[in-house]
């Protein structure tokens, strides 16, 4: 994180800094180094990373692709497929219901 930090100070120094870009230079970091940790398989770390990620940027909260992974991360891959299963037969159920 050292490197956001030097990347903030140089924004600071060329006048681009706001508290926006800053909130999202942190959000992404999180996120990176979230997707990084589950690739290591390391789940508290993802955790850690997504849920910072999600607090600096709620807007990723529509990101599913995130909430699997932190679901997964937080309750486990049996249980995380289960869900994927369980959601998966209720879109069918909807689709069906919708004809």
């Amino acid at each position: 994180m050292d490197f956001v930090k030097d990347t903030l100070k140089t924004a600071v120094d060329a006048g681009y800094y706001n508290r926006d870009f800053a909130r999202n230079t942190w959000a992404k970091s999180y996120e990176r180094l979230g997707f990084a940790a589950y690739r290591k398989r390391d789940a508290k770390d993802t955790r850690y990373c997504f849920v910072r990620a999600l607090a600096f940027q709620p807007a990723f909260i529509a990101n599913t692709g995130i909430l699997s992974l932190l679901f997964e991360a937080t309750f486990g891959k049996h249980i995380s497929d289960y869900r994927k299963v369980l959601w998966s037969c209720m879109r069918a159920s909807l689709a069906k219901l919708r004809r």
